[in-house]
């Protein structure tokens, strides 16, 4: 079944196969789901954790929240706010904080 992404899509979210199973794992319901999009069983607490954890990162796949965390902490570091802190090497490609990390 479409469970999880025809639901979101009716919420007006249309995340990518990846990010619904990355919250599946952040909910901590692979045991109970599955580990992909297709989770028909799923009842409406699960339903509602899997939505909280796609919305905490609204959206982002956790590799582009690394990206993100490790452009922010090099900012910090370079603009003074972190003393004494080595600013972090960023392994993001050409494209800025939604870019693949490499």
């Amino acid at each position: 079944g479409e469970a999880l992404p025809g639901v979101m899509r009716g919420l007006g979210a249309f995340p990518p196969d990846c990010a619904i199973s990355e919250a599946v794992r952040a909910a901590d319901l692979v045991e109970q789901l599955g580990d992909d999009e297709d989770s028909s069983g799923v009842n409406f607490d699960q339903f509602l954790s899997v939505l909280a954890a796609y919305r905490a990162k609204e959206g982002l796949s956790c590799q582009e929240v690394k990206a993100i965390k490790c452009l922010f902490e090099k900012h910090l570091a370079q603009d003074g706010s972190q003393m004494g802190k080595a600013a972090p090497t960023c392994g993001v490609a050409a494209g800025g904080a939604g870019a693949a990390v490499v």
